[in-house]
């Protein structure tokens, strides 16, 4: 966890925590969801990259491949590159393991990639506490009161309409309170309670245990770290412990290719040259190096048909484009 000191900000600080009874004789199930992405040591906006996908995605390892030596667009360590400034420390994981779980056996383990899967996790509780250790909110990103489709960023709204989340706790990185999710954030009615960083309250003893990688947000030379998180996971489980295949290793990640991979990307940086056709021939470029990249790694027959059909379609609009006489 941060070493700095905080004072914890709360919305509704007369909420109750998480775990607590709301009658005498029964207490509510309590889920302790953790994001991966709330390890970042600070936003992925700080860099000049388009909002990652909503789940995993096959071009996630290219992704993290060509951000590698990417360097953030404010003025703060403009000088470091990606690479160098989003790190997990491996004893913020173990701080985070002692001052957020109670030294017990834990009953259920989930790890997946993808934070829409608590959904499913969960559907054999009745009502139940929920706290979320994350860089996002998790509830809805539409305006209004929409809940759409269900995916890794509105499953908390789709529990609470279901009748299902009896309260959310939400507990962001600290980083976050000076850099909200959005210019215009507002918080979420759904939203019980807010805390910023380190947990404050005790050691929770969860009834259920959810962790996703959220592969989209973190880099994939994070991994080791994130592999050191569920092997200390596996030694507290003792009934449940299920992890996905995607997530069970670490992603390809090769400092040399991503080193040649910015290389070769800035050697085809957009220019606006004198014709539309230098983009597109600089769009097939970045293609062909996407397609090299990928074919190191043993794509699927699937990423390969897709990144052939980009291709063709480039060379063919180029076509059409020329025959038309368009400059």
């Amino acid at each position: 966890m941060p070493n700095e000191s905080q004072t914890p900000a709360t919305h509704n600080p007369l909420a109750p925590l998480p775990g607590t009874m709301t009658a005498p004789q029964r207490p509510i199930p309590l889920v302790l969801s953790v994001d991966w992405d709330y390890f970042q040591p600070r936003t992925i906006d700080d860099f000049d990259w388009p909002g990652s996908l909503p789940d995993p995605d096959p071009y996630d390892i290219l992704l993290w491949q060509s951000r590698a030596f990417a360097r953030p667009i404010t003025k703060h360590n403009h000088d470091k590159t990606a690479y160098e400034l989003l790190r997990v420390d491996p004893n913020t994981v173990e701080c985070f393991l002692n001052q957020v779980i109670a030294q017990q056996p834990i009953s259920e383990v989930r790890i997946c990639d993808s934070h829409k899967e608590i959904v499913d996790f969960t559907q054999d509780l009745g009502a139940f506490d929920v706290l979320n250790f994350d860089a996002h909110q998790d509830v809805s990103y539409e305006k209004g009161d929409a809940v759409p489709e269900l995916n890794c960023g509105n499953w908390a709204g789709h529990l609470r309409k279901s009748g299902k989340l009896n309260s959310y706790t939400l507990v962001y990185p600290r980083w976050r309170h000076q850099q909200p999710e959005r210019p215009d954030f507002t918080l979420p009615e759904v939203i019980d309670r807010l805390v910023y960083g380190d947990w404050p309250g005790a050691p929770v003893q969860p009834t259920k245990l959810f962790v996703c990688r959220s592969s989209s947000w973190m880099p994939s030379w994070c991994d080791k770290e994130w592999l050191h998180l569920i092997a200390l996971l596996r030694e507290r489980a003792i009934n449940s412990f299920k992890i996905d295949a995607n997530v069970s290793e670490a992603r390809p990640f090769d400092l040399q290719k991503a080193r040649k991979l910015a290389a070769d990307m800035r050697g085809a940086r957009f220019s606006g040259g004198p014709s539309l056709y230098d983009d597109l021939d600089q769009c097939l470029v970045c293609i062909h190096i996407a397609t090299d990249m990928l074919v190191s790694e043993k794509p699927s027959a699937e990423i390969k048909r897709q990144l052939d059909e980009a291709v063709d379609s480039l060379q063919s609009f180029r076509e059409d484009l020329l025959g038309r006489g368009v400059r």
